[in-house]
């Protein structure tokens, strides 16, 4: 027996124990009309089809119930997501008289696709065989979804080829539909297409289902040339159909087109949706087309649509990043008061704001919100926290928080061991900075060169060179290059130490590693030669770069102004004396 079979290698269900019926329940009015098949208006809860199945099963006309209300109990159940218990009902009624109702075994069918157990289903296709069935196109739907569910795209694709054969039944739109879903979800983009152009006909939602997976993989192209064949056929596309080209353009910051789509489709007499207006509002954002995100915001409301999560979590996000955090915390606390709850990336836009304006006591009180509203703090919150304390140079706040997100089961990334090491070395604290950078390694982290950066700043400030140097050499072990702020770090940390002639060394190096110097460079360099009174040198690189800021020129001229004043005071002095 197939239910009995799969149950054997199954966890048991808490809810498949046996319940006591007390005698007065049959007498229940709602028993009673659930027990008349005329009425189809009693609506029964997950609780009241165990109860009902087991009153039917202990009664004594147990054979005389027709096989629609036992289907109707068993639905119930599947739809309250209790499939072993389903199962069990099954395993329970086969007990007593062979199930030979092919609605009541596609409902087999779907429970152990959802538990993973298809072969089970496939398994109760040959049983409808030897019973003398004839399965329907809905039971092959079913089998072809929990392929689908398994991965296994190949036979899927086999049982809707030979679905003639088996069952004497063709496919249906569900059936591709269900195919063209499992193909483009696995990534199968070119067998779907291909399948595509084979069937005689498809409608709007097989259309919808490719053109969907072929944006998701990137084959925008050949997305628009589906549109343009699905138009000459005459379907015309829906709000789904817009949204998948809307979103694609609006993320890859191809805003005239996602605009130029959303004006189509409302001409068109489409009405955009809640997910049309989310995915322009975000990708205005990532651009900081500040003011038409907040229009289109405000149009959203105007269509009576009402923003979600995710609306108000893009427009927060891409005030934070502006710095208007006041709009930010305007739009957060309307979010709240429209009863959207904000979610774990809301929270983390905000706190990385405030961070960010080195408003610490609203970080933490956001922080401690989450775990209020029931949030589980991310990596990125973490390192939001982490930053707006070592921005403040409260360093054992930060490591207090590190110490809480390790606790917590949220491993730290690069970047927030690439924070912590930053803040300690612009403390003066590059040793316990260094500690914490063979930590990482040891945890099988790779830094990169904004790690090496921070240390060689740290480093360098303190005039560590041997550490420095072997940093430089890791940096060459690891294949991680040296760019215009590692050089920039090392020749103004000479520059202030007196040594010129190993910065200009360095000023070398750095031109023939193709890293071309910017202003910091210049700056620490003229500023270096004028400290070893070589104005003639200083004013020759500021001549070879007369492109350069104004900041270059008021340093040198700055520097020879004092230096030569100083020169004629003391050769005064000299002449009165002699």
């Amino acid at each position: 027996m197939v239910g009995a079979k799969c149950l054997r290698i199954l966890p048991p269900s808490a809810n498949t124990i046996k319940r006591k019926i007390w005698p007065f329940l049959l007498n229940q009015p709602r028993f009673q009309r659930f027990l008349n098949p005329d009425d189809n208006f009693l609506t029964i809860d997950l609780e009241e089809a165990f109860i009902f199945f087991d009153a039917m099963m202990d009664s004594r006309c147990l054979l005389l119930h027709p096989m629609s209300l036992w289907t109707k109990l068993v639905s119930v159940v599947v739809r309250g997501e209790c499939y072993y218990d389903a199962i069990d009902m099954y395993r329970r009624l086969e007990l007593n008289w062979p199930v030979s109702d092919i609605r009541m075994l596609s409902i087999l069918v779907n429970c152990y696709c959802c538990i993973g157990c298809v072969d089970y289903g496939f398994g109760v296709l040959g049983m409808i065989f030897k019973r003398g069935l004839d399965p329907d196109v809905v039971f092959f739907n079913t089998l072809i979804k929990g392929f689908l569910l398994e991965k296994r795209i190949e036979e899927a694709f086999r049982l809707v080829c030979h679905m003639g054969e088996c069952g004497g039944c063709s496919p249906n739109e569900v059936t591709f539909g269900t195919l063209f879903q499992g193909l483009c979800g696995r990534g199968h983009l070119e067998i779907a297409v291909e399948l595509s152009k084979k069937l005689g006909s498809m409608n709007l939602v097989c259309y919808n289902i490719i053109i969907d997976g072929l944006i998701r993989g990137g084959l925008v192209y050949q997305a628009e040339e589906m549109l343009t064949e699905m138009r000459i056929k005459g379907i015309l596309p829906d709000a789904f159909t817009y949204n998948s080209f809307i979103y694609f353009w609006s993320c890859a910051a191809q805003l005239e087109k996602a605009k130029s789509a959303f004006f189509e489709m409302k001409e068109q007499g489409i009405c955009p949706d809640v997910v049309t207006y989310s995915s322009l509002i975000y990708g205005m954002c990532r651009v900081g087309q500040l003011k038409e995100a907040v229009c289109m915001f405000d149009a959203m409301k105007n269509d009576a649509l009402s923003p979600n999560v995710v609306t108000y979590s893009s427009l927060i996000d891409g005030l934070c990043r502006a710095g208007k955090l006041e709009e930010a915390m305007f739009i957060f606390d309307d979010m709240k008061n429209n009863g959207i709850a904000p979610n774990v990336v809301t929270c983390s836009s905000i706190i990385h704001g405030l961070g960010c304006a080195g408003m610490l006591d609203k970080v933490l009180c956001i922080f401690d919100e989450m775990k209020i509203w029931g949030l589980t703090p991310n990596v990125l919150t973490y390192g939001s926290v982490i930053y707006a304390f070592c921005l403040l140079g409260d360093l054992r706040g930060a490591k207090g928080i590190l110490h809480d997100m390790t606790m917590n089961g949220v491993i730290p990334d690069l970047i927030i061991y690439n924070i912590i090491i930053d803040g300690l070395c612009s403390a003066s604290q590059a040793k316990e900075a260094y500690h914490i950078y063979c930590s990482m390694e040891r945890k099988g982290i790779p830094p990169d060169v904004i790690t090496y950066n921070s240390l060689i700043q740290g480093f360098s400030q303190v005039g560590n060179w041997n550490v420095v140097a072997d940093l430089l050499n890791e940096m060459k072990l690891n294949r991680v290059f040296p760019d215009v702020v590692t050089y920039n770090s090392i020749i103004h940390s000479l520059c202030q130490a007196g040594e010129l002639q190993r910065a200009c060394f360095k000023f070398s190096e750095m031109k023939k590693n193709a890293v071309f110097p910017n202003v910091v460079t210049y700056n620490s360099i003229i500023h270096g030669m004028c400290c070893a009174r070589k104005f003639e040198d200083a004013k020759c690189m500021l001549n070879g770069r007369r492109s350069w800021t104004k900041c270059c020129h008021t340093l040198c001229i700055k520097k020879s102004m004092v230096e030569g004043e100083k020169e004629k005071r003391n050769a005064s002095s000299l002449r009165i004396l002699h």
